[in-house]
């Protein structure tokens, strides 16, 4: 099943003359790997969106597509690489308490959070104080 993230890696990749093992290459991923991804039979891991942005130095609104297919892409695991995040213990903590309390919230809760999360999403820093991103 061909999924939205799997369109636009596909699409990135012809648009840009690559074929399966150059964009893999790049990744440093295999090339079945890649395409399994690309065909929707693997999940997306954890970095590749950043993997993606940093080996193709993409623009802000490539990177922004590229999140956009990913979370219309259906999942069953999520995951955050705890070694990515800040140093400040709060980033980590927030984050194993997420993965443990989520289930337990209240959808009203639930639905603020993610409320919280779209009014301050990097797409939408402009003028917004404590918010990093890049508006190129």
């Amino acid at each position: 099943m061909l999924t939205a993230y799997g369109k636009f890696l596909k699409k990135f990749r012809i648009d840009r003359n690559e074929t399966l093992a150059d964009m893999a290459a790049k990744l440093e991923i295999s090339s079945a790997y890649l395409s399994a991804i690309e065909n929707g039979t693997r999940e997306i891991p954890g970095k590749m969106s950043l993997s993606i942005k940093s080996a193709y130095d993409m623009s802000f609104k490539e990177f922004m597509t590229l999140i956009e297919a990913e979370k219309n892409t259906p999942r069953k695991t999520v995951t955050i690489e705890l070694d990515s995040l800040p140093e400040d213990p709060l980033y980590k903590e927030t984050a194993v308490s997420f993965g443990v309390y989520l289930n337990m919230l209240d959808k009203d809760v639930v639905q603020k959070i993610y409320d919280l999360i779209q009014a301050g999403g990097p797409y939408k820093n402009r003028g917004k104080p404590g918010i990093t991103g890049d508006d190129s």
